[in-house]
């Protein structure tokens, strides 16, 4: 019983202390879903209408994209421009199928092959530079072989080694096709909305009539005008509460931007010095005299191999010599076997450049168009004598192209009877092939060999015969050097250290007489400034940091080093820039307001000459906001438009002045008046434009893709 009582007299207590254990298991277990919840939402890119993009999911899209980037060589194409575009392509994507699916919408398969293979190749594959022949045309028989190669089935190919490199390419393939077709598809249902759209919005007849009549006609008038330049600044001056009026009139459509920050920078670019180019000069004066004195290939190769730049490895191929390096092309012209050209010094590449001629020039076809029969047997003596056997035949008679299409292993080109096209010098890597093809007749049969496969050619045809030349050009970088490079860095770090503030930083640069550059409403999805390319980590620093900052030293920016300091913040609200970042516009805005009323008023009622000098502007148009000797001046043209003839108009705010005119010739127009047709295209055409934008507005787009890159 006792007991029992101690337990009744600490009831309470014991009730809290359970409570407040039960409230700690229960608080633990919702922080432990949250932050699950919360590393789940870390993991997401951002989401278009619910539609989520996921980490794994981001990450596979840029590196497809990378990867179709390095395959177009587009250098200008960095890493977080291949990463914003991987958002891009999601967000546009999700927007357009969601739209589709609304509207009830597909991309046939049939639609899909003839912007692919048809006859109506979508412009993506046109301007890709990935399927042109070798007269630099589009050919839609080279993506029908890419599209060969990404569905065939590796166990066809027997050798191990050949089937290893297939798979490798055939991949890289893969994700070449995948992003062609989907960009393709996205491209074909975005026009099928904005063709439905563009319907929906074509112009009525009426309106289409009355400005067919106003764009059929000019006109000439007289012009009078008074410049606001006229107007004193002072006798204008708008109060606070006409700007705030101002602002809000025309903030939703005017100031609906995001926020940006403003910075300025200090750029020290990583250049040789002196002591540098004079090493490299004697570099260069050294490599060109071994390259004089080796005469053996397979020496002058291992020469390039270790001292040439990898873009200028040793070649040995005819070539005709306006396609050489510009800096070359009057010693490919004129220079004979063994000579070597002085060094040349080539700036805009940041190269030293020298040039061996390996043979006399001599005229041969620039290009040639061969068939061939690919032989393989058991191995590499049973596949040449097969190959002899059938060089025989065709000789004695055989048709070559009932031949390829019996025995020819590449069958890609053995129902063509083995055509392979035309093609240029340099462009078949087997021993001896070019020296049989180009220095060959039409019609000759022979044999090459790569080992294993045996390859029985014919030279179909061949064009006219042009001077060619055979040269190799070895090159080395100028560059700094590490001491060079250490000083640089020393410079940039001291300069970064011994600035904490904006405005230290600007008067220390004026005191070392080093140059401040700006960079200017930066936003902060932005991947690059326009002007650095790979500068994201400069902007990320940005939006990092708070106003008057100085940043340490970024090396992420090719060839420089960058401090930077941050002089503007300015943050949007609900997407529209606040009145006081954007105070400057709107004053010189309503000052310019006020200036038009005050001339307004005082020319109201008053003859040409006196408002001012009388020029004449001729042939107005309707369809033309320029005005001869006014410039662009849209409000002028309206009015002149409108106006009678021979009557004195009321005063017209324009760009630059307040004009007063009178209407004096009218006739029609030498131009063609605008039409139906041509206003429904040009609906079309801004719907194209407008219709992802106008997607994203009314859609529910969750942007964090920022923070990935």
């Amino acid at each position: 019983m006792a007991t029992l009582e101690k337990i009744r007299s600490r009831a309470g207590l014991l009730i809290f202390t359970l409570a407040f254990a039960l409230l700690c298991f229960v608080v633990g277990d919702f922080l432990t879903n949250s932050t699950s919840l919360f590393r789940q939402r870390q993991n997401v890119i951002g989401s278009v209408n619910g539609e989520e993009l996921s980490r794994e999911e981001f990450e596979s899209s840029y590196r497809q994209l990378a990867e179709i980037s390095k395959l177009q060589q587009r250098s200008n194409n960095d890493d977080a421009t291949l990463r914003a575009g991987a958002w891009e392509n999601f967000k546009q994507r999700s927007l357009l199928n969601a739209e589709a699916e609304n509207d009830g919408l597909v991309v046939t398969a049939k639609e899909l092959t003839d912007a692919t293979i048809g006859d109506n190749p979508h412009m993506l594959l046109i301007r890709s530079g990935l399927f042109t022949n070798q007269q630099g045309m589009f050919d839609k028989n080279i993506v029908s072989r890419l599209i060969d190669d990404v569905n065939r089935d590796p166990n066809t190919i027997q050798d191990l080694n050949q089937r290893n490199q297939f798979i490798e390419r055939q991949q890289s393939e893969r994700n070449l096709w995948m992003y062609m077709e989907n960009t393709i598809k996205n491209s074909l249902m975005s026009d099928k909305i904005g063709a439905i759209l563009a319907n929906a919005m074509s112009t009525p007849k009426a309106e289409a009539d009355f400005l067919a009549s106003l764009s059929g006609k000019e006109y000439d008038a007289v012009v009078a005008r008074k410049l606001y330049a006229d107007v004193n600044d002072a006798d204008v001056q708008p109060t606070e509460a006409e700007l705030l009026a101002y602002y809000n009139k025309v903030k939703d459509y005017s100031f609906k931007k995001e926020g940006y920050r403003n910075m300025d920078i200090l750029i020290i670019p990583i250049q040789p010095s002196a002591q540098d180019l004079k090493e490299g000069q004697d570099n260069m004066d050294s490599l060109r005299a071994q390259l004089k004195n080796t005469t053996d290939e397979e020496q002058l190769r291992l020469l390039f191999e270790s001292a040439s730049e990898k873009n200028y490895q040793y070649i040995n191929v005819f070539i005709k010599p306006d396609n050489y390096d510009r800096a070359f092309t009057e010693f490919a012209k004129n220079a004979t076997a063994g000579t070597v050209s002085e060094v040349v010094t080539d700036q805009s590449q940041k190269l030293y450049k020298v040039a061996k001629c390996l043979a006399n020039p001599v005229n041969r076809p620039d290009s040639v168009r061969f068939s061939l029969i690919a032989i393989q047997e058991a191995d590499s003596v049973a596949s040449q004598r097969r190959a002899d056997s059938v060089v025989a035949a065709v000789r004695g008679g055989a048709d070559f192209a009932a031949l390829a299409a019996k025995l020819s292993k590449d069958t890609r080109s053995a129902d063509k009877g083995g055509d392979q096209g035309w093609i240029q010098e340099g462009y078949v890597s087997l021993p001896k092939f070019d020296e049989k093809t180009f220095g060959g007749k039409k019609g000759d049969v022979f044999t090459v060999s790569n080992g294993p496969v045996c390859f029985v050619v014919k030279v179909t045809d061949q064009t006219a015969p042009i001077k060619k030349a055979k040269i190799t050009i070895l090159a080395t970088r100028i560059e700094p050097s590490s001491a060079t490079i250490d000083s640089l860095d020393r410079v940039a770090n001291d300069f970064s250290v011994n600035n904490k503030t904006a405005e230290e930083f600007v008067k220390s640069a004026a005191e070392k007489h080093m140059t401040i550059r700006p960079l200017q409403h930066l936003t902060k999805g932005q991947p690059t400034t326009y002007v650095l390319p790979n500068s994201r980590a400069l902007i990320k620093w940005a939006f990092e940091h708070k106003q008057g900052d100085v940043s340490e030293v970024f090396t992420e920016v090719p060839e420089f080093y960058i401090v930077g300091a941050l002089t503007e913040v300015v943050e949007d609200k609900d997407g529209i820039l606040p009145f006081e970042s954007v105070k400057n516009e709107v004053t010189e805005a309503v000052i310019k307001q006020k200036k038009a009323d005050k001339l307004i008023a005082e020319l109201n009622g008053k003859a040409l000459a006196e408002v001012g000098t009388i020029d004449t502007a001729k042939a107005v148009r309707f369809s033309s906001n320029y005005v001869e000797k006014f410039g662009n001046e849209t409000g002028l043209v309206g009015a002149i438009v409108s106006a009678k003839m021979n009557e004195l108009s009321k005063p017209v705010k324009g760009n630059s002045s307040v004009f007063v005119f009178q209407k004096i010739a009218e006739r029609d127009s030498q131009m063609p008046a605008t039409d139906k047709a041509n206003l429904d295209r040009t609906i079309q055409t801004s719907v194209g434009r407008s219709l992802i934008e106008a997607l994203e507005d009314k859609g529910d787009v969750e942007d964090n893709s920022y923070n990935f890159f």
